[in-house]
């Protein structure tokens, strides 16, 4: 495989992990939207950390997806879901850490 070929499957999988990311983020939000109009507010809180809690909550949906790409033996891709997994769990990380500094 050139190099050229497996930079391209890595950006994809990256992608394909910032997209599911950001589908993942929308369904956790509008599901605790929904339970927080039908007064259930312990569900309502569960779903609203999931949803700003994306870097945790990830794994649920990208393990299987990385371990499909690796059964498929499309290592660049998987590589690719990897690393976007640990930008997206790094970037939430340090968005908590700098919202849990301005509280204090």
């Amino acid at each position: 495989m050139s190099q050229e070929n497996e930079f391209r499957e890595i950006a994809v999988g990256f992608f394909t992990a910032i997209l599911v990311n950001i589908v993942g983020s929308i369904s956790f939000g509008l599901i605790a939207g929904l339970f927080s109009s039908l007064q259930l507010p312990q569900i309502s809180t569960l779903f609203l950390f999931l949803t700003f809690g994306i870097g945790l909550s990830q794994l649920v949906y990208i393990i299987p997806i990385a371990v499909r790409f690796a059964r498929r033996r499309q290592w660049g891709r998987m590589k690719g879901v990897i690393i976007g997994a640990v930008f997206t769990a790094l970037l939430n990380g340090g968005c908590f850490l700098a919202l849990g500094m301005l509280r204090f």
